[in-house]
């Protein structure tokens, strides 16, 4: 759970600050089990986030930078 959402933030924050999604970002996002476009927006993990963020509108833009 947690170090995986770790994981997805990292990369995509990674990504936002070189202006572009690297060939390394890629692979590494690649590599992952899940990716941001099997989120279903249910809300469900923006109502258990401490800081209210707007999870499945950060996935909806992580799907659309990494390609899926």
């Amino acid at each position: 759970g947690g170090e995986r959402k770790r994981r997805y933030r990292e990369l995509y924050d990674k990504a936002v600050k070189a202006g572009k999604v690297t060939p390394e970002l890629q692979k590494e996002y690649n590599a992952l089990k899940k990716h941001a476009s099997d989120c279903v927006e249910c809300g469900s993990c923006t109502e258990k986030c401490p800081k209210g963020i707007d999870i499945p509108a950060r996935m909806k833009a992580a799907a659309k930078l990494f390609g899926k």
